[in-house]
């Protein structure tokens, strides 16, 4: 793998950088899904407000914004979020404070050694996780699993961009059409 890496959609850059930088910050949902094996999981919810503390809701996942995510979002005032997470970023465990958890029946068990590759459904939804292979789940099985604030991507479901300080990703977020001779 090179240095530094471009991702380029229908001829147009969407991000270049390190290959760490697009995995840990892609700048827009295309190249969040498109970075990383298994591909992330996306799922959309809807922004609300409980007793003066912010949360995100939808159909089986619900997300407790950090002080960080909350000023974000209220800064870009968005109604819904489409929320990012890796499969790797996923714990079999219901989140305690601020993160994300998601209830998943399990679909398929793939055991890969030290890790098992889970598909599972929520609301109808797919999402792939990677946990250890001590937790032994099994089919139909339904699970909560969770991921720390800091492991979770907030992109604008209207825009695909992420969300971010300012509503600019960085400087490398502009599109640039690719042309050849």
């Amino acid at each position: 793998m090179g240095d530094r890496i471009a991702v380029i959609n229908e001829g147009v850059l969407q991000q270049a950088g390190t290959p760490k930088d697009l995995y840990e910050l892609p700048q827009n949902r295309f190249v969040a899904g498109f970075i990383g094996s298994p591909s992330m999981n996306f799922i959309d919810l809807k922004v609300t407000q409980d007793g003066g503390v912010m949360r995100l809701v939808g159909e089986g996942a619900e997300m407790r914004p950090d002080d960080t995510q909350a000023a974000l979002l209220r800064d870009q005032g968005v109604e819904t979020v489409t929320v990012g997470f890796r499969p790797e970023h996923l714990d079999l465990a219901a989140q305690t404070g601020p993160g994300l958890s998601v209830t998943v029946v399990v679909d398929v068990v793939e055991f890969l050694g030290n890790d098992e590759l889970i598909h599972g459904s929520s609301e109808g939804r797919d999402v792939v996780a990677i946990i250890n292979a001590d937790n032994t789940l099994a089919v139909d099985q339904s699970v909560t699993l969770s991921s720390p604030p800091r492991r979770l991507h907030l992109f604008n479901p209207a825009t695909g961009l992420r969300i971010a300080k300012n509503g600019v990703a960085s400087s490398d977020s502009a599109a640039y059409r690719v042309t050849t001779g």
